[in-house]
């Protein structure tokens, strides 16, 4: 849990996840519910492959914002 300087919400943010099937979804599927348990919390998840942000498209999650790194 954290939060931002741009804002007073708590955000649930992962710190890393990847599986190459869908041996991920059981511990996805508990970040939500542990997330769930805490009211007005946001959830972050990041998103590296056109595969993952379907996923998560489809489990309820929009595209905030783009990193670019170097």
């Amino acid at each position: 849990m954290t939060q931002t300087i741009i804002s007073p919400d708590w955000i649930a943010n992962e710190e890393g996840w990847w599986a190459s099937d869908r041996s991920f979804i059981p511990l996805f599927d508990q970040f939500e519910a542990w997330a769930d348990e805490r009211p007005n919390t946001l959830r972050k998840m990041s998103c590296a492959t056109e595969p993952v942000r379907r996923f998560l498209e489809r489990r309820g999650y929009r595209m905030a914002e783009m990193a670019m790194v170097k």
